[in-house]
């Protein structure tokens, strides 16, 4: 088994980050098992996990190959560096200050990393009793590679950030072929061989593109000499011009080119102007309907607390889950088995809702006789001015769409001229070759030494080409050798992964769960690779389309767990944690409780997993909590509500939220 450790968090201390506004400074330790990032919307749940991938990797980087003069460079940039920065409460006198420490450990080593969140820099770290000030970020990932046995910086970022870390974006695993066949190389195949398969990978790429390069210049070239040879045929054919108007006409040509090309230019340039105010004025649009937007759900979600109030009101022996229920059906109709939506549901619903009877088994229901005025009346202002957003809404989605159509004009107009200047570099390259060419030989010879030399140059290329193709050939052939090694590797660690998932994706979804071996070919099919696919009640779910859309989520993190925990049953010494933000948001509470028990599960053979939450109906976090004491749950959770920017809405709320709080958690334990 290919040794490799990841990191295990301890302990992070946020100094002097004006985001938190209420508390700039604070600290958490991460605990072996559950770890929870509650808040509400906007209150820095996906900063804080931002911060702790910062402090481990530094921001994220984007690695591009790029060809030049034949030359391929690697070329890294780092994504949005100014993140945090972006993020300062500029009132806040103390704003350079801002940065974090992380303690964590990689096997048996420890490290505490400080990085600035005021600009892009270690300011120091420690490896177990060695401290290093001012160091140069290479040093540092040096050091850490040398602890976790990666080779490759690129490597460990993509598990630490692709892996380890399901974020809002949920970019899959399970399905996703280039992401997944990446990641189990990563983590399974021998490190020397790994760097093998990659540097033939790219060469086969450069090789194949070098190819269709040199086939498209071989075209260019035929295409000019049969152009050539049809233009002194017509030539021969009039008779009534001699080789010096011949001439005269090619300069002419030339000429009237140049000054088209110049033209074009300068249209090129008023365009770039153009785009770039139609851009400016995209933004803001794009940043009105955002605002709009944000302003539509807030209501929503007061309209919903509100609704909640007169429920319990007209209902006053039912339990929450039963509104949510009632909700639901005459919102969209959505089925709770199936999921899929009816528009007879919303009927049925509306018909039993107004005979008061459930919605199971139409027993009569117990109707409270005082429903609160005020309620109504508060619910049905918050509507009409909902209902104006949304008209502004629509306005403003018009609006975008016209802007959206006139920056596609621009673009358009910007493809046809730069197509019309690579046809003119053509022609002039053709004249001024034939031009100099006459210059250079006999008159009686121009035309067949440059039929000669345009021939030599066709069986260059052809020459080039069988070459080049030959070469992609041999590194092919080693490639694949390469790759039925590692088919042989997954093939053999399936049925033991597929324990791991089953016991995982069983526990949400509740049917027997599999995993199955696919091979594919990438890179237009010269790249072979080989990934896992899911397997549920005996039926192969070949993309994400066939299982339902939280199904496709939490199908994902147990395909991640399962490789978690048998990693860590697999390499002594092995842990590390699985980061998942906002997990309840897709559930249905049928769902939730599954999910509870998974995520229990996961905890409960040795792995650390944190998560973040929003405050609202969802029941997940008090079946996640329910076998947890009052203590232990508040020292398993880092309530960002007392730290960060609480709108005027959520003030609005504080005694709903802090009810919330409360009976999850029990009075004044956070």
């Amino acid at each position: 088994m290919k040794k490799i450790m990841l990191p295990t968090l301890k302990k992070i201390s946020v100094n002097h980050y004006s985001l938190y506004k209420q508390q700039p400074s604070f600290e958490y330790e991460f605990k072996e098992g559950i770890n929870a990032i509650i808040g509400v919307n906007g209150i820095g749940k996906t900063t804080f996990v931002e911060i702790i991938l910062y402090c481990l990797l530094g921001f994220k980087r984007e690695y591009r190959f790029k060809k030049y003069k034949r030359k391929t460079t690697l070329e890294i940039n780092k994504e949005n560096p100014e993140f945090f920065s972006s993020r300062l409460d500029i009132s806040y006198a103390e704003n350079s200050k801002a940065s974090v420490s992380l303690e964590y450990l990689v096997g048996e080593d420890a490290f505490e990393v400080h990085r600035s969140l005021y600009e892009d820099k270690i300011v120091s770290f420690k490896l177990n009793t060695t401290t290093y000030d001012n160091v140069d970020e290479s040093f540092y990932e040096k050091l850490l590679l040398e602890s976790t046995g990666f080779s490759s910086f690129k490597s460990l970022q993509t598990i630490i950030r692709n892996f380890l870390f399901f974020d809002e974006m949920r970019v899959n695993v399970a399905w996703e072929e280039d992401n997944q066949d990446e990641i189990l190389r990563i983590l399974f195949f021998d490190e020397e061989l790994l760097n093998k398969f990659n540097i033939l990978e790219q060469k086969i790429i450069e090789l194949d593109t070098a190819a269709k390069h040199l086939s498209e210049d071989r075209r260019i070239f035929r295409q000019k000499l049969d152009e050539l040879l049809a233009e002194r045929a017509q030539l021969k054919k009039n008779g009534d011009e001699s080789e010096e108007e011949q001439l005269f006409l090619l300069i002419e040509k030339k000429n009237n080119l140049e000054l088209e090309k110049g033209e074009i230019i300068s249209l090129l340039g008023d365009l770039a102007n153009q785009y770039k105010k139609e851009d400016q004025e995209l933004n803001k649009l794009v940043g009105n309907k955002n605002r709009t937007a944000q302003q539509i759900e807030q209501l929503e979600t007061e309209i919903a607390q509100l609704e909640v109030k007169l429920y319990s009101s007209i209902y006053d022996t039912l339990p929450d889950f039963y509104l949510s229920l009632e909700r639901r059906l005459l919102n969209d109709g959505t089925c709770l088995v199936c999921n899929n939506k009816h528009r007879h549901l919303v009927k049925h619903t509306k018909e039993y809702k107004e005979k008061g009877i459930c919605l199971v088994c139409s027993s009569p229901l117990n109707e409270a006789v005082e429903v609160d005025p005020g309620i109504i009346e508060q619910m049905n202002k918050l509507s009409e001015k909902k209902d104006q957003l949304k008209i502004i809404l629509s306005n403003q989605l018009s609006q975008l769409n016209i802007k959206n159509g006139s920056v596609k004009d621009i673009n358009n107009a910007v493809m046809k001229y730069n197509e019309k200047i690579e046809q003119i570099n053509g022609d002039l390259i053709n004249i001024e070759t034939i031009l100099a060419e006459k210059a250079g030989t006999q008159k009686n010879d121009t035309f067949s030494e440059i039929v000669k030399g345009r021939e030599k140059k066709i069986l260059e290329l052809t020459q080039n080409i069988n070459e080049t193709n030959k070469m992609k050939r041999i590194e092919t052939k080693e490639m694949q050798d390469l790759h039925n090694q590692f088919v042989q590797l997954v093939t053999s660690l399936n049925k033991n992964l597929s324990s791991y998932f089953n016991k995982y994706a069983s526990t949400f979804i509740g049917l027997k769960c599999e995993l199955t071996v696919k091979n594919i070919n990438l890179h237009n099919q010269n790249i072979p690779h080989v990934i896992y696919l899911p397997k549920i009640d005996g039926v192969d779910r070949q993309n994400i389309w066939s299982v339902s859309e939280s199904q496709r989520f939490f199908l994902d993190q147990a395909f991640r767990m399962a490789i978690i925990d048998y990693l860590h049953d697999n390499i002594e010494g092995f842990q590390t944690f699985f980061i998942t933000e906002t997990p309840e948001g897709s559930l249905d509470i049928a769902y939730e409780d599954q999910v509870a028990k998974m995520f229990i599960l996961f905890s409960e053979s040795k792995n650390n997993i944190i998560f973040t939450s929003n405050l609202n109906s969802s029941r997940f976090l008090q079946k996640l909590f329910k076998d947890m004491g009052d203590h232990e749950k508040g020292a398993r959770t880092l309530n960002l509500l007392s730290k960060g920017r609480l709108t005027a809405v959520h003030n609005e709320h504080k005694p709903i939220i802090n009810e919330i709080l409360n009976q999850i958690f029990g009075e004044g334990v956070l």
